[in-house]
């Protein structure tokens, strides 16, 4: 796992959603690795690996890309808030 840890009160004060946001972070990244874990042709990232042709695979690239794809979006969030955040202590210099 990657290490998500829990928002701390203080950041709750500013961002409520940051906790939901955690744990569907955390809730991405386990079905992800549990669907890599089913289909371990998904492991290689090599194209000429020949994966096993049906939907169960194609849909599980699919749920990975868009998996991968939450986990950025999440992320980008949460470092948009920390910017801001930023800024906002900024001016106030006191």
């Amino acid at each position: 796992m990657s290490g998500i840890s829990a928002p701390t009160p203080p950041e709750l004060d500013c961002a409520p959603e940051l906790a939901v946001l955690a744990v569907l972070e955390l809730c991405v990244e386990s079905a992800t690795h549990a669907v890599v874990a089913e289909q371990p042709a998904l492991r290689s990232g090599d194209p000429d690996n020949n994966p096993p042709r049906g939907d169960s695979y194609s849909i599980a690239l699919a749920l990975v890309h868009a998996g991968d794809e939450l986990l950025r979006a999440i992320r980008a969030y949460r470092a948009a808030l920390e910017l801001e955040h930023q800024r906002d202590q900024d001016d106030y210099p006191f």
